[in-house]
């Protein structure tokens, strides 16, 4: 059994993209009809306690990476704790969300990246330990993470 062609063909089945795929809308599209979801996550109490949670893992220093930030139930808080946060997303509207409740909030160690995680990103290495060995940063998920040529942490 192939692991990998499972979770794929799950992922594919379960979740919203199965709705993409039989809509035949792009993601962005998908988002832009719900445009309430991120009033409807606060009412909920989303993110709660696992956010609280993941932040004692947190430390000043940290570059966090949040895959798939939308609105930024996370990533705002989190941005908040760190050093750094790279908001991934391939929703160009969920990240306007994003940015517009970042300026509020002068959240300015945000950077902000409009791609699926499948298909740009290539990791070097994934941190295992708390400190790297090369310098003294601390990236709380990832060391080192590349979009093409371009570096961001």
């Amino acid at each position: 059994m192939n692991w990998s062609e499972e979770w794929n063909s799950s992922i594919k089945e379960s979740s919203y993209l199965k709705i993409l795929n039989e809509k035949g809308i792009s993601n962005n599209d998908f988002w832009k009809n719900l445009d309430y979801y991120d009033e409807l996550m606060k009412y909920s109490g989303y993110p709660g306690k696992i956010l609280d949670r993941i932040s004692t893992f947190i430390f000043p220093e940290d570059i966090l990476l949040d895959i798939g930030s939308g609105a930024g139930a996370f990533a705002l808080p989190l941005s908040k704790i760190s050093n750094k946060l790279i908001a991934l997303d391939p929703s160009p509207y969920q990240l306007s969300i994003l940015k517009s409740k970042a300026e509020a909030d002068k959240c300015d160690n945000i950077l902000y990246i409009e791609k699926e995680w499948k298909n740009d990103f290539v990791f070097t290495r994934a941190i295992h330990k708390p400190n790297d060995y090369r310098s003294n940063t601390k990236c709380a998920i990832f060391l080192s993470c590349s979009l093409g040529e371009k570096r961001f942490c």
